[in-house]
């Protein structure tokens, strides 16, 4: 008979180093792709609002009135034009005519709409009301595409200021994406009709 062999201290610490170091492995895998896992969620939900930014944009601009007291006023980094817009009012807001416009605000990189009721333009600006589309972008940028009677052609210009909108208006939104370093740039052109108010 023999005797029962037991292990020695010397193999005892070799299993527990190479159980260590798979468990070690192991978690340094599995926190990596939560890592991996998180920033696209995290990019996943920017894109989504950009979308929604976007798609709310185009809806405001489609809608734009024609209404000679409050002219279409685009310029490369901000852009208002008349439009119905919610009154001040604590329980039921009505709707109103007024000026629509969104711009960035610096500070954040927040991307702004702003309303104001026609009969309050005179006592506040645009850039005094922001209600937040989407935030973590650097650059906001509007082209206004409209006809030169002079040279008898259409043409983007950065600027536009008149009664009568611009045949279209192309918007560019840059942002860092969060999961990636590299800047990235998504751009919408919008036909932009009109209705005329009196």
């Amino acid at each position: 008979m023999r005797p029962a062999r037991a292990f020695t201290l010397i193999e005892l610490l070799v299993t527990l180093s190479l159980l260590a170091l798979v468990a070690g492995t192991v978690t340094a895998t599995l926190s990596g792709g939560l890592r991996v896992w998180e920033r696209a969620a995290v990019q996943d939900t920017q894109e989504r609002w950009i979308q929604v930014a976007f798609e709310q944009m185009r809806r405001d601009l489609q809608n734009t009135l024609r209404f000679s007291p409050v002219a279409f006023k685009g310029e490369y980094d901000v852009c208002s034009f008349p439009s119905v817009v919610q009154g001040p009012g604590a329980s039921a807001p009505e709707r109103e005519v007024g000026r629509l416009g969104y711009f960035l605000k610096e500070q954040g990189g927040i991307l702004c709409r702003s309303q104001q009721p026609y009969r309050l333009m005179r006592r506040q600006r645009l850039k005094e009301d922001c209600h937040a589309m989407a935030d973590g972008l650097e650059r906001l940028r509007f082209a206004y595409y409209t006809f030169d009677s002079q040279d008898g052609e259409y043409h983007w210009s950065d600027r536009w200021e008149s009664a009568e909108p611009p045949v279209a208006v192309k918007i560019e939104l840059g942002y860092r994406g969060r999961a990636s370093k590299r800047p990235v740039s998504r751009t919408m052109v919008v036909h932009v009709p009109t209705a005329t108010i009196r």
